[in-house]
């Protein structure tokens, strides 16, 4: 029976990955197998795996390869993630243990850059589409493997075109739910920065994204209509003044590495002064 087991990786939880992209090549000589021949390997590999006590199955298949889909849901696969060429099924196999399979991310990460010049004024934009539209700091959401300064700072340059450094995280605002797609959360982070030059902080609003983008004064601010500017970013500014005169470092980054097992790490540090 392990003459048709398909060709699989284990992983340190005890559980097995099949790759269909590798499977079509050294299982079945670069040649879509048969929806019969594709069942009968997948059961036996079922049954070769269920043998070795395995926990879960991860199987990924490739869109060229969607064939696999229905056959893996006819044998109790279940949709656990998708990307643009490739989604992941998975089936918990222990009946006598609970499925501890981990879900997919499910929190989204967004950044909004509170930019002050020399001047003491902060830079706001609006956009041109969305719920809201009155003034806001620029930001947006996070790219894949972006860190938090490295998003804020292309954020912030793409919606005005002031080039902006990464200072300190001034607070952040956490949704539990009801973020931007079903059964995700939400967590932004409101970031200080400075103009990486005093000397070109001229806005560019960004044709595609941006209504409006200014340089405002304090009082300026402070005038705006309540129908203009939300009292969300009041409560920013306010814990900006607190910042600003505490003259602390505030929640700064420090570059961290290490090795753990045989992979070895980098990630950023948040400390608090």
């Amino acid at each position: 029976m392990t003459d048709y087991v398909l060709t699989f990786t284990k992983d340190v939880f005890h559980g097995v990955t099949i790759k269909s992209s590798i499977s079509f090549e050294k299982d079945f000589n670069n040649v879509n197998p048969t929806p019969e021949e594709a069942t009968k390997w997948l059961e036996a590999s079922l049954e070769f795996f269920k043998g070795q006590s395995f926990n879960g199955v991860w199987f990924d298949v490739d869109l060229k390869h969607g064939y696999w889909i229905t056959i893996l849901a006819d044998h109790g696969f279940t949709f656990h993630h998708a990307r643009d060429d490739k989604c992941t099924m998975t089936k918990w196999l222990p009946e006598d243990k609970p499925n501890t399979l981990p879900l997919y991310p499910f929190t989204t990460l967004g950044v909004g850059g509170v930019v002050i010049n020399k001047k003491g004024e902060i830079l706001l934009m609006k956009e041109k589409r969305g719920s809201y539209l009155g003034w806001k700091f620029p930001g947006g959401m996070a790219d894949p493997n972006e860190s938090i300064p490295a998003a804020v700072e292309r954020e912030v340059f793409e919606e005005t075109g002031v080039k902006a450094k990464f200072s300190n995280v001034l607070t952040f605002r956490h949704i539990s739910s009801g973020g931007f797609y079903p059964k995700s959360g939400d967590i932004y982070f409101l970031c200080v920065m400075r103009p990486e030059d005093e000397e070109k902080i001229d806005i560019v609003p960004c044709e595609r994204e941006t209504a409006a983008a200014l340089w405002m004064t304090r009082d300026a601010i402070s005038s705006l209509p309540v129908e203009e500017i939300h009292n969300f970013h009041l409560l920013i500014l306010e814990r900006l003044d607190k910042f600003l005169a505490a003259e602390r470092k505030g929640c700064y980054v420090e570059k961290f590495s290490a090795k753990i097992g045989s992979y070895k790490r980098e990630w950023d540090m948040f400390l608090i002064d």
